[in-house]
């Protein structure tokens, strides 16, 4: 029966395996090739993730039905915004989008945090996981919006904001 839980140390390559590939469907018109074709498992971002699961600092929680199939991490937010927790990935493999995984990743991370407000943001374009997003509660706060730098490239992205309130 599949089950969301606590990742642990040996989920880290699973994991990475689960970014790396994501990237290059989810962004494939969002984001340049050249910054594309460097997202890639290596053994220092498999060790990143490592280090992280053994960091208290960190929630990651993974959707297990036999093998990893996608991960949510989070934390104390980033930005000044009155909002304290922080999503800063929920990823499932690119071939079980849209089963339910995100949905249990995402509820299990509420249900952790008491459903207290908490954001994340997501690279501006990518519709399908706007659509998810605001299924799940999220309100797009355009005036939180932001543009970065990445890789030498800029780019846009949207916030979503989850609140029982809103």
């Amino acid at each position: 029966m599949p089950v969301v839980r606590k990742a642990s140390f040996d989920d880290a390559r699973k994991i990475e395996e689960i970014n790396a590939a994501v990237w290059q469907t989810a962004y494939k018109n969002l984001l340049p090739a050249e910054v594309l074709n460097t997202r890639k498992a290596d053994e220092k971002r498999i060790d990143d993730w490592q280090q992280r699961t053994d960091n208290g600092k960190y929630t990651i929680l993974v959707y297990d039905d036999g093998e990893v199939s996608g991960y949510l991490w989070a934390g104390p937010a980033r930005d000044d915004i009155g909002i304290v927790y922080e999503i800063y990935a929920l990823y499932v493999k690119s071939d079980r989008q849209r089963q339910g995984i995100g949905r249990a990743l995402l509820t299990a991370y509420q249900t952790q945090i008491n459903y207290a407000p908490h954001y994340l943001y997501m690279l501006k374009g990518n519709l399908p996981a706007a659509r998810f997003y605001e299924s799940m509660g999220g309100k797009n706060f355009p005036e939180q919006n932001r543009n970065k730098e990445y890789a030498g490239h800029d780019i846009s992205e949207v916030i979503y904001i989850f609140a029982r309130e809103l």
